[in-house]
């Protein structure tokens, strides 16, 4: 009756030969079933299915799914731990593949975070077992993590674009849809930062494409997130409404957690630009507090330089320079010098608003003294507009 499709009751099948004492057959079944939990998005489940094929029967290559699992699930210190267990259980197996892939994945955990440095770390560890012929999936996705972790480093924008390029190349030629539409996502990044709205846009349109394709509602998620804020800085409101709309709704519907932090603030910066002042101020509130939950850092700073916005708006403007002081403090702490360029901006434009010129040139020098500065051609034109107000103010 199952013939060809025995996944579909692949947990059935494990319960009954663990009822009959078969651990190893039990674990076969376990293993499936998750993985087939995993291709419909039921996280969840294939955690359970992997933890009982663990206890049935431990590999490294279960560790692995249970951290992707786990990763899929959001829960980054328990996927971290399930990593670092498939990491020692390889090692001590002499399995050069599980163990590129458990660096990968403990590279991947530390994205989410902000911590570009940690997941280089990894990213490097993985290139000491890594076959790319053997396994190009893994190959596709240490090309992603390079492409990302440079980005998130502010490297330099071309050699991650060349990096995500590849990943995407090699995604389409291996039928790798997931690593398809992360690559594509990032890419979309590039592009922002490097200037190019219309070329963004379209990534994250084709990053939402190849998530559905995938089943992974988290990556679709991210792209509408993404594609909502990039059409607000196009000036495309509509277009911005729909799909943080549309990313919330499937983030309360698939219970996803972690990118609330990101939609959260994209609403906030959609009500300030349309000057409704307390519902941005709800909003990044909101997204504040889903960035501290989830330890990071470098959210948290962004949204507390724009709640310094909305205190400008409102025109409390010692508020917002007290804002927009910790934002640029917290940082500074970190490696993110897009960030730290556009905060620089948005204090000089409130300088300059307070008639504090000395003080406005200075946050002036910093933006556009930061690391690769003008490679971030929108804020790199916006600086010297502003650097050319500040001219006229002393004319």
């Amino acid at each position: 009756t199952y013939a060809g499709r025995l996944s579909q009751i692949a947990g059935r099948l494990a319960a009954y030969y663990a009822q009959a004492g078969d651990g190893v057959q039990a674990g076969l079944y376990a293993e499936r079933a998750a993985e087939h939990a995993l291709a419909l998005a039921a996280p969840a489940e294939a955690v359970d299915f992997y933890r009982q094929a663990l206890a049935l029967d431990p590999t490294p290559a279960r560790q692995l799914g249970l951290g992707q699992a786990l990763l899929r699930q959001e829960d980054l210190a328990e996927a971290r731990a399930a990593f670092e267990a498939a990491l020692s259980a390889a090692e001590a197996e002499g399995d050069q593949r599980s163990a590129a892939r458990a660096c990968l994945g403990l590279a991947e955990t530390h994205l989410p975070e902000g911590r570009a440095d940690e997941a280089a770390r990894w990213m490097e560890k993985s290139l000491t077992y890594l076959d790319p012929g053997a396994d190009p999936e893994a190959h596709a996705l240490a090309h992603f993590l390079l492409g990302a972790s440079r980005l998130d480093a502010g490297q330099s924008l071309a050699q991650s674009e060349k990096e995500l390029n590849e990943a995407a190349r090699l995604a389409a030629e291996n039928n790798l849809v997931e690593i398809g539409s992360r690559s594509r996502f990032i890419l979309g990044n590039v592009l922002a930062q490097r200037g190019d709205l219309t070329g963004a846009l379209q990534a994250f349109r084709d990053s939402i494409t190849l998530a559905q394709a995938a089943g992974n509602p988290y990556q679709e998620v991210l792209g509408h997130n993404n594609t909502a804020y990039h059409a607000l800085l196009a000036g495309d409101l509509a277009a911005a409404h729909k799909h943080v709309e549309a990313g919330l709704t499937l983030a309360e519907t698939r219970a996803l957690h972690l990118p609330l932090q990101y939609l959260y603030s994209t609403r906030g910066e959609i009500a300030l630009a349309e000057q409704q002042w307390a519902d941005a101020e709800g909003w990044f509130k909101r997204a504040l507090a889903e960035a501290e939950r989830n330890g990071n850092v470098q959210q948290a700073a962004n949204i507390l330089a724009n709640l310094g916005l909305v205190a400008r708006g409102r025109g409390d403007s010692d508020q917002a320079l007290a804002l927009l002081e910790t934002a640029c403090r917290s940082a500074e702490k970190l490696t993110a010098p897009y960030l730290q360029m556009q905060i620089d901006l948005w204090l000089a434009e409130l300088f300059l608003e307070r008639g504090e010129r000395a003080a406005a040139d200075e946050a002036l020098r910093r933006a556009q003294t930061r690391p690769a500065a003008e490679q971030y051609a929108r804020l790199w034109a916006r600086a010297g507009r502003l650097r050319h107000a500040s001219l006229l103010t002393a004319g």
